[in-house]
């Protein structure tokens, strides 16, 4: 009877051990190392499943750019005669929400 009441260190105790473990499950907590280098191992064959190749990434990086270019023209077309740019149609926007507060604001 006497071993049992005396009180093990928490790295001998496994009963105590399996208890905590049990908790952490339940509240999610848990941190198993080998289902995170599962997770990290997925993650790098994801990454590399929708990597373009060399030649179409130079294509897709070509057409990003035209495509930004044309906004910004588009952007900077608007800016002319009888036409509002986007911040001030950003501007009368909150005027008409805020009953004209937004210039007392700026």
């Amino acid at each position: 009877v006497h071993p049992l009441l005396t009180p093990l260190d928490a790295e001998h105790n496994m009963h105590k051990q399996r208890q905590l473990r049990e908790l952490a499950e339940i509240n999610g907590t848990i941190k198993d190392v080998s289902k995170l280098q599962e997770m990290l191992v997925t993650d790098e064959q994801n990454a590399t499943m929708y990597k373009l190749n060399p030649e179409l990434q130079v294509k897709v990086t070509k057409m990003y750019e035209r495509d930004v270019a044309a906004k910004l023209a588009a952007e900077g077309a608007g800016a002319g005669e009888g036409e509002v740019k986007m911040d001030d149609e950003y501007e009368n926007f909150l005027s008409e929400l805020t009953g004209n507060l937004g210039d007392a604001v700026s």
